[in-house]
């Protein structure tokens, strides 16, 4: 593989999305040449920011509670942002996009170059003004973009085939699972300032059922917190994550309710990793529909095809997950048998897949393994790189 540079645009937080530390990781160490345009890139891992062969470029984080000087800050950030991509691909082979909202934020600067169009969630559209969008139904043509794309980039296989049928694709979009690139579980690692959650579920004497990552109404802790109730106080239901501001009356309340759920609170990737060794089962509550779609532009099929970071992140440390009834987790669980899928997460549906797991403990944990494995990251991006 000849050695290319690379300029990855992520507009947001670069911590608060895994899969694109997964792209650096796996780039860096395929001895090619990164440039990152982004916030929040100065948390980034060690590793990466003394990487040779890696450049950072942090804009700054705007306001986004005042709307007007939010859109001031934005549109500073655009140009700069812009200016810095036009500068670096003079001598860069591919502009790699990570969120169709980083291609809204570009706009026709993406059509001058090898553009790799990188997608997390599933959309069919997107708003010209996200904000107004109740009161101004104007569409972004993202549809556009992705056909002039080098490569779409989609993280589950469904979803490929659903992208290319409703953009009118000529090629199959690439999927390139949400795998952590590595799997950091050093506890010599950790942020001293979370010491004291760490050692709370080290001292746990019931088994973990662990839920990692966004809280929101369609999780349905509420179903599962009663489900465990009923096991005599066996096993104790543990979470983690950024409580949003329109979900927190709703969570607290829910926390006060159910002695058995613990909050352990919020922690950046690649640190959240390192909670999950002293878990038990990891938990998967996605419902697909429209109470999923907290972002209102994405379709109601995300979660039905959902592709978490977490299934990779559970398996990576032998965790076998009980999830919901979703195509996105069905299919490798039953390929696998890395874990149960329940129609519903009440009563005696959540209980029989606790017991399951509880019979084949052993067996699912090293199928857990074998998935993990399964996945081969270089593999994927090199070749995305060479088509």
């Amino acid at each position: 593989m000849i050695k290319k540079k690379i300029v990855i645009a992520h507009f947001g937080s670069v911590i608060a999305y895994p899969p694109v530390i997964n792209l650096i990781d796996c780039l860096l160490a395929n001895s090619q040449s990164v440039v990152l345009i982004s916030m929040d890139g100065n948390q980034l891992p060690v590793r990466i920011l003394e990487n040779k062969n890696f450049k950072l470029i942090n804009l700054r984080q705007y306001d986004t509670n005042n709307i007007f000087e939010s859109i001031k800050q934005k549109l500073a950030l655009k140009s700069i942002a812009k200016k810095s991509i036009i500068h670096e691909m003079k001598d860069a082979d591919i502009l790699w996009t990570t969120t169709d909202f980083t291609v809204r934020w570009l706009g026709d600067v993406v059509l001058k170059y090898n553009h790799v169009m990188q997608l997390m969630e599933l959309i069919k559209f997107y708003p010209m003004f996200p904000r107004l969008m109740k009161y101004l139904n104007l569409q972004f043509p993202i549809d556009k973009y992705a056909r002039n794309a080098k490569r779409i980039v989609v993280p589950e296989v469904n979803r490929a085939y659903i992208q290319q049928v409703w953009w009118n694709l000529k090629l199959l979009p690439m999927v390139l699972p949400n795998k952590p690139y590595y799997l950091c579980l050093d506890e010599n690692k950790l942020d001293p300032k979370f010491k004291k959650n760490l050692d709370k579920i080290k001292s746990e004497k019931r088994k973990v059922i662990l839920y990692s990552g966004v809280l929101w109404f369609d999780r349905d802790f509420d179903s599962i917190a009663k489900s465990i109730e009923k096991l005599d106080d066996k096993y104790a239901l543990y979470i983690m994550g950024n409580v949003p501001d329109a979900y927190k009356e709703t969570f607290y309340d829910l926390l006060q309710q159910h002695t058995n759920i613990i909050y352990l609170g919020y922690f950046p990737a690649p640190q959240h990793l390192i909670f999950y060794k002293y878990a038990y089962i990891g938990l998967l509550p996605y419902r697909a529909g429209k109470i999923s779609c907290y972002n209102t532009h994405i379709s109601e099929l995300n979660a039905l095809y959902c592709a978490p970071n977490k299934i990779y992140e559970y398996a990576g440390v032998g965790l076998p997950m009980i999830g919901t009834n979703v195509l996105g987790l069905k299919i490798p669980f039953e390929q696998y048998d890395i874990g149960v899928c329940c129609s519903n997460l009440s009563g005696n549906k959540f209980i029989d897949a606790i017991c399951y797991i509880n019979n084949n403990y052993e067996t699912m944990k090293k199928n857990c393994e074998a998935f993990y494995k399964n996945t081969d990251l270089n593999k994927i991006i090199m070749q995305i790189l060479a088509d």
